[in-house]
């Protein structure tokens, strides 16, 4: 029977679960000028500097503006919460400021005491607004609090000027103290790193603890609907893929697995998961580690790893079955679309960031989603150092080249097909009214030299 073990708060005396809301506040309800719930004792702010403001508001009726333009802060608080000793909260505040620096703290009712403030962020928003999620943790001894929001440095209340404008608070349990798992039973899982299953000097790259039961911890840094990536350091070696359709941790969770080790087409791998235990959740990922197309090609120690390679070319944008093949070496590397497809376009560049997958016989770099795809933004790719300019980009009718004499002009699609090609001899213009809406690359080859430029036709 599978046995999944989450070490949030497993107190007798509770029954707070992972994500329940403590407190909530869209600013609805005001009384004798003050918003309910609000202004514990431990408030610093003046009644006078917090505002009802009646416009602007996304999820209530009013907004509740701070207003202080001094450079040390002063604090709104909540009425008295009942909270879990030693547990973390998370607060995420929905804001609409045009001036002003923000922090979180909390006052510990029980033992009549300030807790640390947070580092001050400047909060100027957008149109939207802006989101700011924080987190913080009570002493072991503290049962009742109020949670402080702070402000300074805010533009002075006045046409255009809203100060900090909190538009809603919410606050939520995240975790408590961590109470120990019961002792396994069973069969007997030796405790060892990831280094230690991955790590091989055997040419077929098995792990020299294939077929045994083991139990080892690290990060979640990728996941797919079939298992997920861990890591427990930013090393070589040092990260392996759980195939787990049961059990679903997300990114950035501690996770102890117990499982088997199997070799699955030379992929190492964890099957057969018993045990998932999650340690904490929300932690900071492992570096992504740098390595170039040949690296990702050939070595087998970067199985399993976050890594990155940087300004890689992309020569085939279409290589068959979702893959894309890129180079910044003379060895081509595969883009694999196991847990996120991306088309990208033919001759770009781009920073490829993802975990290190073995299936049918190649090393494959993974993607988790689209912002580990950076395409590197150079106007034009000197191929052989032919260096020329276009305008106007975006173009209706016609583009006009500059800084060649004579070329030979070539326009193909995003996927690869050549358009249309002429001879730039007596002018320099191109008429692309023809062209659908849309990306394309030109391509000039002029005395031996040749570059490409993307340009967009409206």
């Amino acid at each position: 029977m599978k046995r999944i073990i989450t070490l949030m708060c497993l107190l007798a005396i509770t029954n707070i679960s992972i994500g329940q809301v403590t407190f909530t506040s869209t600013f609805q309800n005001w009384g004798g000028g003050v918003p309910t719930d609000w202004f514990g004792s431990s408030s610093t702010i003046p009644n006078a500097s917090v505002l009802q403001q009646f416009t602007g508001s996304t999820y209530g009726t009013y907004l509740c503006g701070l207003s202080n333009s001094g450079s040390v802060g002063t604090g709104l608080a909540t009425q008295s919460v009942t909270v879990v000793a030693g547990a973390k909260y998370k607060l995420e505040i929905d804001l609409e400021s045009n001036m002003g620096d923000m922090a979180i703290g909390y006052y510990d009712v029980t033992n009549s005491t300030y807790g640390p403030i947070s580092a001050y962020r400047s909060v100027v928003t957008s149109s939207s607004g802006m989101l700011v999620v924080d987190s913080l943790t009570f002493p072991a001894t503290c049962v009742s609090a109020q949670f402080i929001v702070y402000a300074k440095n805010t533009a002075a209340f006045g046409i255009g000027n809203i100060g900090v404008s909190l538009d809603r608070v919410i606050i939520s349990f995240m975790s408590g103290p961590i109470v120990p798992p019961p002792p396994p039973t069973g069969p007997v899982y030796d405790t060892l790193s990831i280094y230690e299953i991955q790590y091989t000097t055997a040419a077929n790259g098995n792990s020299p603890y294939e077929d045994s039961l083991v139990q080892t911890s690290g990060i979640v840094t990728a996941t797919h609907i079939s298992g997920y990536w861990i890591q427990d350091s930013a090393s070589a070696w040092n990260g392996i893929y759980v195939y787990d359709n049961l059990n679903t941790p997300a990114l950035g969770d501690d996770v102890t697995v117990r499982a088997e080790v199997d070799e699955f087409f030379s992929l190492t791998e964890l099957k057969n998961v018993d045990t998932l235990i999650t340690n904490s959740i929300g932690n900071a990922l492992p570096t992504q580690i740098s390595i170039n197309t040949t690296e990702l090609s050939n070595e087998e120690k970067y199985e399993g790893v976050l890594c990155k390679v940087s300004a890689g070319h992309c020569v085939n944008a279409a290589a068959g079955n979702g893959e894309w093949d890129f180079t910044n070496t003379s060895d081509t590397g595969v883009v694999d679309d196991l847990i996120y497809a991306f088309v990208p376009t033919l001759n770009m560049k781009y920073d490829v960031t993802g975990v290190i997958q073995f299936t049918f016989g190649e090393y494959k770099i993974e993607p988790r989603d689209s912002a580990d795809l950076v395409l590197i933004n150079t106007t034009t790719i000197n191929e052989n150092n032919l260096e020329f300019s276009i305008y106007p980009n975006p173009s209706n009718n016609s583009i006009t080249v500059e800084g060649i004499n004579t070329a030979f002009a070539e326009v193909f699609s995003m996927d690869g097909k050549l358009v249309f090609s002429r001879n730039l001899v007596y002018t320099h213009t191109i008429d692309v009214s023809s062209l659908n809406d849309g990306v394309y690359l030109l391509k000039l080859t002029s005395l031996k030299k040749n570059g490409t430029i993307r340009f967009v036709k409206q």
